[in-house]
């Protein structure tokens, strides 16, 4: 977003120490990424994410790991649809539960790396699992908070557009605004999640203020107040330079994990989704 070298430095570096955990997968040509013994969805389509961003940034590094992580969601995908979470491993199945996150997360990984090489593959396969999760979650007797999939749906909007891709985005970014905050007596928010939550939704919901904006739908204005909220929350919850703790100058920039005044710890991912949510936000207030 700056054109800062030394980012696109770090952020290769973070991703060649990545690359060793990088497996063979169980199709040809599949890659997976080894975490403790799991091989999880969610890490191959977040590697995919990054991969196509490293595609773009520099000079196509990285495209046959990207392909690899492609063909390894694919493998992983049902007749119905759906993604298998967890990658079977010598004949076991991964202990753990199916996750909300990891299928929008692969999702999109295949629609970054569609907008890149036009690879029909990655388009129809987010299809078909967009398509099983959109019916899976009107199900539900409440929406998820998969702002994944409210960013993957926008891709795959941009893509081709679908009623159903607007509709579903809409409403998923509608009910994370109603559980973001509540409004006082003086109609200033009062925020219910934490700053981790918070700004990991604030992803979500800039992409579905994006689509309802471009489509004139009625929910702009209220999901545009959703995201200024939730972008003053997260700047308030910002550590400074002068904080009154020891060696305040070590914090400086992080948020905090809970809001101000609870857990003062700092979380990397909770860095990561801040960064992330506010440069959205800042493309969309300008």
């Amino acid at each position: 977003a700056t054109g800062g070298v030394d980012y696109l430095q770090s952020a290769n570096k973070a991703m060649n120490f990545a690359k060793m955990s990088l497996l063979p997968g169980p199709a040809p040509g599949s890659l997976y990424l080894n975490d403790a013994g799991k091989g999880k969805l969610g890490g191959a389509g977040l590697g995919l994410i990054a991969l196509s961003y490293r595609i773009r940034f520099d000079n196509g590094a990285g495209k046959e790991d990207a392909e690899g992580l492609a063909n390894y969601i694919l493998s992983q995908q049902n007749e119905d649809g759906s993604y298998e979470s967890y990658l079977k491993i010598t004949g076991k199945e991964q202990k753990g539960s199916v996750s909300l996150y990891y299928p929008g997360e692969a999702i999109l990984g295949l629609m970054k790396l569609y907008e890149i090489d036009k690879n029909q593959r990655w388009l129809d396969s987010a299809k078909r699992g967009a398509k099983w999760l959109i019916a899976s979650q009107r199900a539900m007797k409440s929406l998820p908070p998969d702002a994944w999939l409210v960013q993957a749906l926008e891709a795959l909007h941009k893509a081709g557009p679908q009623p159903e891709y607007l509709e579903h985005a809409i409403a998923l970014s509608l009910s994370m605004a109603g559980k973001q905050y509540k409004l006082d007596s003086k109609n200033n928010p009062v925020f219910k999640l934490n700053s981790v939550q918070a700004s990991a939704r604030a992803e979500g919901l800039a992409a579905g203020w994006r689509m309802a904006r471009a489509a004139g739908d009625a929910s702009e204005t209220r999901l545009g107040k959703a995201v200024q909220h939730t972008a003053r929350f997260l700047l308030n919850n910002q550590y400074g330079p002068k904080e009154d703790f020891p060696e305040p100058e070590l914090a400086a920039g992080g948020f905090w994990t809970t809001a101000k005044n609870g857990n003062p710890e700092i979380r990397i991912d909770n860095v990561q989704h801040s960064i992330s949510a506010l440069l959205h936000l800042a493309d969309e207030m300008k």
